[in-house]
C-alpha cells in the first residue's frame, strides 16, 4: 500500500511541477569575467506563463534577477522557445557573487515552480567547457563539438535538452546518429551525423557531475551561386556587356545579383562599389599579359556582368 501511494505522488507530482525530471543543467563550471547561457526546460501547460531567473541559495529567498515580462539589462537576459519548450537565461560579467540561480515558472493559481543550477566560476580554464556555445550546421550534413575537460573527468555523455543521452562510442538522439571519441587528450569530441532540422536545439556535453550547454542550430545549405563586390579597382576596360576588372581577391565581399541593360556600358572609378558575378578559375602556371592600346595589364579575374 504504502509503494502504490508513492508511485501515485511520484506521478501526480510530474503533472503539477512546472519542470519535467527530464535531463537538464545542474552544475556548470565558467570562467570568471565571461558569460553562460542556461537552457530551462518546462512542461508544455506553462507555455504562455512568466519565466524568470532567481538568484539566491534558497528558492524561498531568491531574488528575480530577470523575467519574461520585463527588459532585460547588461548583467542578465532571458528568452522564451515556446516551441521547444525551453527558455535560456544569459549572466554575462561573471563573479564569484554568481553561484547559486533557480529556472523559475510563475503559477497564476499557486506557488511557483523552479530547480536550481550552480555555477562554478574560476579564475583559471574551467572544467568542462566548448570553444563555442552556439554552433550552427546545415540540413543532411554533420558537426563536430569538442568537450573540452581536466583530467580523471568520469563518465561522459551528451544529451539533448529533455531527452536522452548518448555514452561512448555511439548512438542516436531521435533519429540523429552520433559517435563520441575520447582519444585526445583531455577533450571528447561529439560528432553529429545526417542533421535534420529537428536536430536543432540544447546539447549539453556531460563529464562526470558537470554539464555545459550547447545549443545547435540546423538550417538548409545556401545557394552556392557566389556574387561579389570589388572594392578596389586597380584597372577596368569596358566593352558591351562585358567587364574586366583587376583586383585584389582579399578585397571581394559577397553581394546579391544584379543585372544590366542590353546596349549599354559603365565605367568603374576606383573608389566606387560596383556589384559583379565573379567566376574563379585554377591560378595559371605562368603569367599572362595581354596588350590593349598599347597599355599592358595582367589578367587576374574575368567578371561578367548580366
Amino acid at each position: 500500500l504504502f509503494c502504490y501511494v508513492l508511485l501515485v505522488l511520484v506521478l501526480c507530482a510530474e503533472e503539477i511541477f512546472a519542470f519535467s525530471p527530464a535531463i537538464r543543467v545542474s552544475e556548470v563550471s565558467v570562467k570568471a569575467g565571461g558569460s553562460i547561457s542556461i537552457p530551462c526546460l518546462y512542461s508544455s501547460q506553462y507555455t504562455n506563463h512568466v519565466k524568470y531567473l532567481c538568484k539566491g541559495y534558497y528558492w524561498n529567498y531568491c531574488t528575480f534577477a530577470v523575467r519574461t515580462d520585463q527588459k532585460n539589462s547588461a548583467k542578465f537576459s532571458i528568452s522564451d522557445d515556446k516551441i521547444q519548450r525551453i527558455f535560456t537565461v544569459t549572466v554575462n560579467e561573471l563573479t564569484n557573487d554568481d553561484l547559486y540561480y533557480w529556472c523559475g515558472v510563475e503559477i497564476n493559481d499557486g506557488a511557483d515552480d523552479g530547480y536550481p543550477f550552480h555555477l562554478s566560476v574560476t579564475t583559471g580554464t574551467s572544467s568542462l567547457y566548448v570553444d563555442n556555445q552556439e554552433e550552427k550546421a546545415f540540413l543532411g550534413g554533420e558537426i563536430t563539438i569538442k568537450c573540452h575537460h581536466q583530467s580523471n573527468p568520469g563518465e561522459m555523455r551528451w544529451c539533448r535538452m529533455g531527452s536522452s543521452c548518448v555514452t561512448q562510442p555511439s548512438g542516436s538522439i531521435n533519429g540523429t546518429e552520433v559517435t563520441i571519441d575520447t582519444n585526445g587528450p583531455n577533450v571528447f569530441s561529439v560528432t553529429m551525423r545526417g542533421l535534420k532540422t529537428e536536430s536543432s536545439g540544447w546539447y549539453l556535453c556531460v563529464s562526470g557531475n558537470l554539464q555545459f550547454p550547447v545549443r545547435l542550430t540546423v538550417t538548409e545549405q545556401p545557394n552556392t551561386s557566389k556574387y561579389y563586390t570589388c572594392l578596389k579597382v586597380t584597372q577596368e576596360y569596358v566593352s558591351e556587356l562585358h567587364v574586366i576588372l583587376l583586383c585584389e581577391r582579399e578585397m571581394f565581399i559577397r553581394v546579391s545579383e544584379v543585372s544590366v541593360k542590353a546596349g549599354g556600358s559603365i565605367s568603374i572609378p576606383g573608389n566606387l562599389q560596383f556589384p559583379v558575378r565573379l567566376t574563379v578559375t585554377e591560378q595559371p602556371t605562368t603569367s599572362k599579359y595581354y596588350n590593349y592600346k598599347r597599355e599592358t595589364y595582367r589578367l587576374m579575374n574575368v567578371c561578367e556582368c548580366q
